[in-house]
This record gives structure tokens, sequence and C-alpha cells, in this order.
């Protein structure tokens, strides 16, 4: 496993409440750390007022792609409910966000380079004295809820895990179904166009899980994008190939398909709550959900709860019908998103209740 460095930066002390009067149980204050490359992350803690050494501190984790520490909103409203519960947060502008020098940003990194980041915040927490004894935990969504399961998985000191929509297959099968959805579609294209197209997003994925040298990758997809052409009847030049090729070899790509859960799963030892919405467009609730599940029942897990969510999409808002990603808007892009709270309180009382 990669070397950490963690540098923890002095912040600023002042407690400020709440902007509604009536929401006065919990402060925030910023809170910044360093990660690889010499990054600083600023970040904002949201603790309870009634703050002790027994009070829950959860790290908060975004997919690896450029995501400030509010995320569209889901995770302020998910802090500040926490917090009026007694439960402190940590939310963090992530890499993919800070770093504005590369203009790949959100695909250079991985959800490993984030499992990384997530664990360089914790030892920022662990070294400031007012949260030494806490017991601290992470609560990832989506792709963040992927670097959360690494992260615990090998640093026994996370006190708890909570997934939110969170991949529970194999990333190989995940990246297949998500990126033939579209092609299942009727009349969306003609059956021999959608078989092909279909047939090489196998056929590439498979290439990408199977091998482990970048070189042997490049040139087994290079190989492979022929192959289809010449099967469509087609012949490609030299920079339709690179762009084709492009798609499958950035490094986040690869490591997603490449992504086992059930290996970092089995190795958790803390308490885990694993929900999905049941209206999630983006993945297959429970196909995922079970993936978790089975993966705990293999390593003889028992400290865990599975939860699934009605009418619950893969942003935490209210959706009676299951609407495709590429037709639905991410609560990023949402004007004024509206987050299930009563989704909040059964996260809450777990936290509370569970140990």
């Amino acid at each position: 496993m990669r070397k950490l460095f963690v540098t923890l930066f002095i912040t600023v002390q002042t407690l400020s409440f709440a902007n509604n009067p009536k929401d006065t149980l919990f402060v925030t204050e910023p809170f910044a750390f360093e990660v690889k490359g010499n990054l600083k992350l600023e970040g904002t803690l949201t603790l309870p007022e009634k703050f002790t050494d027994c009070t829950k501190i959860a790290i908060l984790a975004a997919p690896p792609v450029s995501a400030e520490k509010d995320y569209g909103g889901l995770f302020l409203s998910l802090a500040e409910h926490l917090g009026k519960r007694g439960i402190a947060t940590l939310r963090f502008n992530n890499r993919a966000f800070t770093d504005s020098t590369s203009a790949e940003a959100n695909e250079m990194i991985t959800m490993y380079d984030h499992a990384d980041d997530l664990h360089n915040a914790f030892l920022a927490l662990k070294k400031n004295k007012r949260f030494l004894n806490n017991p601290i935990g992470l609560i990832g969504h989506s792709e963040g809820g992927s670097s959360s399961i690494i992260e615990a998985s090998r640093n026994k000191d996370i006190n708890f895990l909570i997934t939110l929509s969170t991949c529970g297959i194999d990333g190989a099968d995940f990246c297949y179904w998500q990126s033939t959805l579209y092609f299942s579609y009727p009349n969306m294209y003609p059956t021999n166009v959608r078989n092909h197209i279909v047939r090489d997003i196998y056929e590439r994925t498979q290439i990408v899980k199977s091998l482990n040298d970048s070189a042997e990758i490049n040139a087994a997809l290079r190989c492979q994008i022929k192959e289809s052409a010449a099967r469509a009847g087609v012949e490609y030049t030299d920079e339709q190939i690179e762009k084709n090729l492009k798609q499958w070899t950035i490094p986040r790509i690869i490591a997603f398909i490449k992504y086992t859960p059930e290996k970092y799963l089995s190795q958790i030892s803390c308490p885990v709550f694993a929900a999905h919405g049941m209206t999630d467009g983006n993945l297959e609730w429970k196909t995922n959900l079970d993936g978790i599940e089975q993966a705990f029942i293999k390593s003889g897990k028992s400290n865990y709860r599975i939860v699934a969510f009605q009418d619950t999409n893969h942003s935490y808002q209210h959706s009676q019908i299951t609407i495709p990603f590429f037709i639905s808007l991410s609560h990023k892009k949402e004007h004024k998103p509206l987050f299930i709270e009563k989704n909040w309180d059964m996260i809450a009382d777990w936290l509370i209740n569970n140990h």
C-alpha cells in the first residue's frame, strides 16, 4: 500500500451557529488537512453543541470526481441533520475539486487515491487534541462509498462505516450494466447496432479486468477496437482508434473495473450500515445491496445492517419512479434539492443505538 503523508493545519477555532435561530443544536468551524501532492483540502466540521469525548465523528466521502464539500447540498443536509442529533461530521472539498491545475483531474483520480485522502482526514482529526478519543467513522456516497470501504478495510481504528448507494458487485459487471443500460431500452437503436455496441462494451471491460500491465491493456484494447471496426465493415482512422482507446484507459475507469468489493468488505471489522434507494436510476439497488450482504455472510460478519429506502433515488431525494441516470438530473444540478430527512434519522438512530 502506498505511503501516506499528512500535515495538520491549524484552523480557526471561532464557532459559528447555524443560520436558522431555531436550529442552534450544532455549530460549525473550518477544518483543513494536507494530502499527497501537497494539496490542502478545505473542509467544514459540524459539531453538536454538547460535544464530548464520546461524540461520534463521521467523515463524509463523495465520489473521486470534482465535488465541493456540500456535495450539491446532500452532505450539507446530512451534516446539519446529524449535528442536531448529536453526531459530528467533517465534509471537505475533495482532491478533484481542489486540484485546478489538472484539466483531467476528474478522471485521473481513482477510488484508491480518494481512500488515501480519507485516511489523511482521519489522521488529521486524531492529531487534534479535541478529537483524540472520539470514535471516528466514514459515510460514503456512490463511488465515495467504495473509497470508504477500502479505507475501512485497512484501517482498523475506523469505528463505523455507512455506505449510501455503493457498488456491491465486481466493478466490471457494474460498468457493463451501467454502460449498456441506455442500449437496453427498445427502439433506441436497430438490433444489429445495439448488439455490436453491447459486445464491444463487454469485450473491453473483460480486457481491462483480466490484464494488469498498462501496456498490455492498451495493446489488447487497440486490437479489439480494430476488430470491432472490421466486424462493422468500417475502417477507423488512427484518431478514431485513439479516441476509443482513451475512454477505456482512464485511471479512474480502470480502477473501477478492477474493483472487487468482496475483497475489501470481507476485511472490515467495524459495524456497517449499508443503504440503497429503491428508485435509484444509476444502479440496480437490489443487486448491489445483495452483493454487499453476501460478502458479509461469506466472511461471517454479523455487525451490519442492510436497508432499502423507499421512494429514494440516487441523490437521496424523493422519487416514486426510477428515472435512468442518462435522463435524470444529478443532485448537483438541482436548483433547490430536497433530501429525505427520515432517511437521515434512520442513520442517526443506528449511530446512536448501535454501539
